[in-house]
């Protein structure tokens, strides 16, 4: 299964716009650097990180499924745990 990386980045600036967060702000919001967050909204990431992506589906409260583009509305009131570590 393919992700589509024009997708993925449109629905994260959708839910910027709705949650009023430019990129500086979701940046300092789950512990990125603002070029991180510039380059995801520039599709140079093939995908993100596992630590980017779970934050920003907690920050949103959607599901990866939406996200991703495998649903075209988003689910509410999903709730997801930032893995405790990375290896």
């Amino acid at each position: 299964m393919t992700i589509d990386s024009k997708i993925f980045t449109d629905r994260v600036y959708e839910q910027m716009i709705l949650f009023g967060y430019d990129a500086q702000k979701l940046a300092k919001e789950i512990g990125v650097s603002h070029t991180t967050i510039y380059d995801l909204l520039k599709c140079k990431y093939q995908q993100p990180s596992t630590i980017v992506f779970f934050r920003l589906l907690e920050l949103f409260h959607c599901s990866a499924d939406y996200l991703l583009g495998f649903l075209e509305f988003p689910t509410e009131n999903v709730v997801y745990h930032t893995p405790l570590s990375t290896y």
